[in-house]
């Protein structure tokens, strides 16, 4: 085991999505056009087909159904999609990452607003610190993009979530002011607050956003002690941060747009680390700076190809201590500067045929270029600089009976540091094809097949890392298979049901597994080589309008997943086809809310079966599986047609269930969740 400041730094940087969800709507269309003003998607129109009928590619879920979850953050959202595995660290500000399908969270790309969320130190993104008070809409995607013009890397990633704010969103047409405002109270100690403004101006729009949160997390647990209980208070569990940023946005000639973005933010909390007898000591102390600023600009050539040019780039500082650390000093206080810079440029545009655009054949294409660097104030780390390049050319294909979705990208990644000890140059070349059915007209249903090929490079942790880096390590492949159904049996005014189900079968090789063990700072690293995962997945949503008038709206949700993820490197090895660590082999959730002109309520459930703390699956390693449930109620009052104010109480973790979905890192009991927001349109 080995203890150092730079891997607690990483897990918590560890910094979204997976597959479908309930009533989002298909971006198979007939045709498309430009999307209005400042709005990053684009415009669907159906010909024939009424929308709701197309069945759903991937989700889109809405404002109205984050609201009714009322999650803390969008890793809370994320555990309720069938295939994805969360793992948190405990309540509010704890680590939460995801895995889709066995594919760990360096496989799923995370874009918010148009921008992928880069980190080389550790290749994720802390899913709890994308709060959910600000987010219009997310969409995710499982072996194709869901989006629209969206960075090379993030459609070339195995998973992908695309996150779309308030702050960027387009003004509708007719307003010229809208104001967000939101407030939460809750146990242990949780205060926060959220407030932002759009103003159109001319042909353009600018925005102001600032969030405030802090939670004291002394929330009270127990542990086994042999026959006895013993009843504790999670102790140096303390969260502050702050965000704040403007936007500026305008539209020139042609529907041409530019958009520009900055975003501050900035982080105190304690680390408590993991639960263990007769030592309830905790101090380490994690400070974070973030600076972000983005860049885009729309613009059209001709009638038929739209393009997006686009650079973000931001830097992260980060000071770790621990005062009472045992070495020489005494103590452990280091800082790190992880800064990423990406540009790219995305298209899309329509085949034409007799100088006339097929609405059903389009081809895109893409490239982007990145830079990044890691330093920090220890004099023996390599200070490591990664520079690398992908590109992506691809065709969309209707004829009718079959659509033919494919592609084949390209990427190419540079390792130096200031030791010559820099990791392996990577070169690959990965192609995706998807066969789709056409939609019934009876039972809209489809059928899709469809394999992609995929690959994450090492991170900065795994090949730097002092005393368990490994710069000798390759990039972690997987070959993705999938088969998808979905069908909506019923659509009639006030009913709508749909259906879905999904098998997959994939094939990770050069697998690279990071396990806690006694902490967030204490870590094993093993390189597992082959996992075989296969799974099916089913969900049944049902949304019907009740009673003589329908304003009596009942709405649920199931979803049921199957996961099977073996280890087949070594035979003669004893975690052979034994299930990875941390992969449950059953998830599934089920959700069922009423609403009665401006009140509802909401039942949420969700459970997961026993998992392994390590890939050997024997008695001791085992992780025991829970089941959880929140009860939440609303009111939305409306004082005119351009303000509404909605209260919403909440009761998690209702029944008191003592649960964790890391070894040691017990989560918080029942607990309850006040929020009032304001929207001013």
């Amino acid at each position: 085991m080995f203890r150092h400041p730079f891997f607690m730094r990483s897990i918590l940087l560890i910094s979204i999505l997976s597959c479908s969800w309930s009533f989002g709507q298909d971006t198979t269309t007939r045709k498309t056009v430009e999307a209005p003003l400042l709005e990053l998607r684009a415009v669907e129109v159906i010909d024939v087909i009424d929308i709701r009928r197309i069945v759903p590619r991937y989700s889109i879920l809405t404002t109205q159904q984050i609201q009714e979850m009322q999650a803390d953050d969008v890793g809370d959202i994320m555990q309720k999609i069938q295939g994805v595995n969360l793992k948190s660290y405990g309540g509010l500000g704890g680590l939460k990452t995801i895995s889709v399908r066995s594919l760990g969270s360096q496989h799923s790309a995370i874009s918010v607003d148009g921008f992928a969320l880069q980190n080389s130190q550790t290749g994720q993104v802390n899913l709890a610190q994308l709060q959910t008070n600000n987010i219009e809409y997310i969409s995710t995607g499982v072996g194709e993009y869901a989006g629209y013009l969206i960075p090379v890397s993030s459609q070339i990633a195995g998973n992908n979530v695309a996150v779309q704010t308030f702050e960027m969103s387009r003004l509708p047409y007719g307003d010229s002011l809208q104001v967000r405002v939101n407030m939460r109270l809750g146990s242990f100690g949780q205060i926060s607050g959220y407030a932002s403004a759009k103003v159109k101006i001319k042909k353009g729009f600018v925005s102001g956003f600032g969030n405030y949160r802090t939670a004291n997390g002394l929330y009270p647990y127990e542990i086994a002690n042999g026959t006895n209980t013993e009843a504790f208070v999670r102790d140096n569990n303390d969260y502050q941060d702050h965000y704040y940023g403007g936007v500026a946005g305008y539209e020139f000639k042609n529907n041409n747009q530019v958009r520009i973005r900055y975003r501050g933010s900035k982080i105190d909390q304690g680390l408590p680390g993991a639960v263990i007898l007769y030592n309830n000591t905790a101090d380490e102390r994690l400070a974070t700076n973030d600076q972000l600023l983005t860049a885009d600009y729309r613009f059209q050539i001709g009638d038929n190809l739209r393009l997006r040019a686009y650079t973000n780039g931001n830097i992260n500082s980060m000071r770790y201590l621990d005062p009472t650390y045992f070495n020489n000093a005494g103590e452990v206080d280091v800082t790190y500067l992880n800064r990423n810079l990406n540009t790219g440029l995305v298209a899309e545009g329509l085949i034409e045929k007799d100088g006339k655009p097929r609405y059903g054949r389009a081809y895109y294409f893409g490239a982007e270029s990145g830079l990044s660097d890691l330093q920090s104030s220890d004099s023996t780390f390599s200070n490591p600089l990664r520079q690398q390049v992908s590109a992506i050319v691809g065709t969309r294909l209707d004829f009718g009976k079959i659509k033919i979705r494919g592609h084949v990208s390209g990427q190419y990644v540079n390792e130096s540091n200031n030791d010559d000890t820099g990791g392996k140059d990577v070169i690959a070349v990965n192609p995706y094809l998807s066969l789709e059915s056409k939609e019934s007209r009876r039972y809209y249903g489809r059928h899709r097949v469809w394999y992609r090929n995929s690959l994450r490079v090492p991170t900065f942790n795994e090949l730097y890392y002092n005393n368990i880096g490994n710069n000798e390590l390759n990039p972690e492949r997987a070959n993705q298979f999938g088969y998808n159904f979905a069908i909506i049996p019923l659509d009639r005014p006030g009913r709508l049901v749909t259906i879905k189900a999904a098998g997959y079968f994939n094939r990770i090789t050069d697998k690279i597994v990071a396990i806690p063990t006694q902490n967030l700072f204490t870590w094993s690293i093993q390189n597992v080589g082959i996992v075989n995962a296969f799974g099916g997945e089913v969900s049944a949503d049902v949304r019907l309008a009740l009673g003589k008038n329908r304003k009596l709206i009942l709405a649920s949700m199931a979803n049921y997943s199957f996961q099977r993820s073996i280890d087949m490197t070594d035979r003669n090895h004893p975690t052979y086809k034994h299930q990875i660590a941390y992969i449950p082999m059953h998830t599934g959730n089920f959700d069922i809310s009423l609403t009665y002109k401006k009140a509802g309520g909401k039942v949420s459930n969700y459970l997961i079966s026993k998992r392994y703390s390590l890939n050997q699956n024997i008695p001791t390693n085992e992780i025991d599986g829970f089941a959880i449930t929140d009860f939440s109620l609303f009111y939305n009052f409306e004082f005119n047609q351009k303000q509404t104010l909605r209260v919403q109480c909440q009761v998690k973790n209702a029944f008191n269930r003592s649960y964790s979905y890391i070894r040691s890192f017990i989560m918080p009991g029942r607990n309850y969740l006040i929020s009032i927001n304001y929207a001013f349109n």
